[in-house]
């Protein structure tokens, strides 16, 4: 199996990302859960990614690589805050999202030791060691990503049309906000660099000079994290292992 194909398919697996009809485009329902999938795909992918990396990377890396991991710690908390202020509270009216919350709290405690040790590194307080870096990882993975498959049907079309209209603004409007809460050097560039643009080049639904400041200025400032990304800021596939194994 290529470098490239495991990214996509494990050892943590992808969601199905849907298909809007183009009589839909404009319909929140169909537009949050595609949009839903492609995040929780780009948090899979920097799984499947440090996961893949962890046991090869040289001593000369391991500083970048650290940054590369709490950069996607980083990037999922941003993701499940955002949806515990403001889209939870928002369908909660309707539909039941305990489910959900419960599902936040079950990897947690475990995500929290895999930052720990990472930090504890960075800080010079651990050896770095890949095996347990995988092992720390997958003990909050195996949920997490089992969370963000469940989750996608939680927010499909047909229980996203049970919600009033006003409580589905009410909740873009809040998801709006807080996205521009996210770093432009960090969050930006993990989720461009994460993203199948070959597959899916509409997403995200950025302003084109947004997405042209993400590309080409903030990816630089830590450009050496997004070595690990299976993406570079034009979209080509890379392959830090590869590299390292040439």
């Amino acid at each position: 199996m290529s470098e490239s194909s495991s990214l996509e398919t494990g050892p943590f697996t992808l969601i199905t990302v849907p298909t809007i009809p183009q009589e839909k485009k404009d319909e929140i329902a169909e537009v949050f859960y595609w949009d839903m999938s492609c995040v929780h795909n780009c948090l899979i992918r920097g799984m499947n990614s440090v996961w893949l990396t962890a046991p090869h990377v040289k001593p000369k890396d391991q500083a970048s690589f650290l940054g590369y991991c709490i950069t996607l710690i980083e990037t999922i908390h941003m993701h499940h805050h955002g949806e515990e202020v403001t889209v939870f509270p928002a369908l909660a009216k309707q539909l039941n999202m305990e489910h959900n919350l419960e599902q936040h709290e079950s990897f947690q405690g475990a995500m929290d030791e895999f930052e720990k040790y990472i930090k504890d590194v960075q800080a010079k307080k651990e050896k770095y060691d890949g095996q347990r870096t995988r092992d720390l990882l997958k003990a909050f993975s195996d949920p997490l990503v089992q969370h963000l498959h469940d989750e996608i049907l939680t927010i499909a079309p047909e229980q996203l049309l049970k919600v009033d209209q006003a409580d589905l603004d009410a909740m873009m409007a809040g998801m709006a906000k807080h996205i521009k809460e996210a770093s432009l050097f960090t969050t930006f560039p993990f989720v461009l660099s994460h993203h199948n643009f070959s597959e899916i080049p509409e997403w995200p639904p950025a302003p084109a000079p947004l997405m042209w400041f993400a590309r080409n200025i903030s990816y630089r400032r830590y450009s050496n994290y997004w070595k690990f990304s299976p993406w570079n800021n034009k979209g080509r596939l890379q392959s830090y292992v590869q590299t390292v194994a040439a």
